[in-house]
């Protein structure tokens, strides 16, 4: 009957329905409605880290948002890109991310984000002259992890030996490489 709701579940994006009315003996020819369909709040989802550490990438992806233009409101301005992308980040790119979702007629959805950067911890070893026989002892600060050292040492204090160039990476207690 006129005026009736039609009510279509686990439509894909774009979907065509078939309409038919009948009253008493008649029938009408098929009409073709093709039907676009827009995702609904509990459908989207900002996916990305909450984490970074300076000179990471950044990619943040609004999910879900397949047919709709996404507004993205940032630390240092907008975009309307999905995703969003910064190469490398620096200390002000932390803050709140959020993503609009324009699905015109509907009603538009925003999702918050937020982003943390951290900078890595900083040490650095003089470079040294000794004479040969001579022990050079070089610890790292406390709180390092995954240690390496260009000698294949993985302890935090190393006694050098021989002459050469060493080079060490860690990481920090925010998960950031540090390097020397």
């Amino acid at each position: 009957a006129i005026g009736d709701t039609l009510i279509i579940s686990d439509a894909l994006v774009t979907t065509t329905v078939f309409l038919i009315q009948e009253e008493g003996s008649c029938t009408s020819e098929a009409l073709s409605v093709t039907l676009l369909v827009q995702p609904s709040g509990a459908d989207l989802a900002i996916e990305g880290p909450h984490h970074l550490c300076v000179g990471d990438a950044l990619i943040l992806e609004l999910t879900g948002a397949d047919q709709a233009s996404v507004q993205w409101s940032t630390p240092s301005g907008t975009a309307d890109t999905n995703p969003f992308t910064i190469p490398e980040v620096v200390l002000g790119d932390a803050g709140v991310y959020s993503a609009t979702v324009i699905v015109e007629p509907c009603p538009s959805y925003t999702y918050v984000h937020a982003l943390e950067i951290s900078v890595p911890a900083w040490f650095d070893f003089a470079d040294t002259a000794v004479c040969v026989g001579v022990v050079v002892p070089l610890t790292l600060p406390s709180g390092l992890t995954a240690v390496q050292w260009s000698n294949g040492l993985t302890t935090n204090s190393v006694e050098l030996t021989a002459p050469g160039l060493f080079t060490v990476s860690a990481l920090d207690t925010a998960g950031c490489t540090v390097r020397d």
